[in-house]
């Protein structure tokens, strides 16, 4: 749902009855966005409580940068970090493999 979620908030065009609906199905999500439009530092004068009216207030740039905040902090775990401590010792392999010059190209 979180790979989703940053799919649709990547296209050009944002389909916000999409990410509605995405952000809906996961109780999370829509806590965390309702928290965050309701926060003291982001001036609004009214409590909003509902997705509808969070996205509105938000637009279209600064929603795109709270869903990837929220989705970033959802993938905090023991295992995403072992992926992606993995997959940065594979770049760094791979980077150095292709500093050496013992590879011929291929045509």
């Amino acid at each position: 749902m979180m790979i989703q979620l940053l799919v649709e908030t990547s296209n050009n065009i944002l389909d916000f009855e999409k990410v509605l609906h995405i952000i809906s199905q996961d109780v999370n999500l829509t806590i965390g966005v309702l928290k965050m439009v309701n926060n003291v530092s982001t001036g609004t004068n009214i409590e909003i409580e509902f997705l509808k009216q969070a996205t509105t207030y938000l637009g279209e740039e600064k929603l795109r940068q709270l869903i990837a905040i929220l989705v970033l902090s959802n993938l905090t775990s023991d295992k995403a970090d072992e992926i992606c401590k993995q997959s940065l010792i594979t770049a760094r392999m791979m980077q150095s493999l292709s500093t050496q010059n013992n590879f011929s190209l291929v045509r």
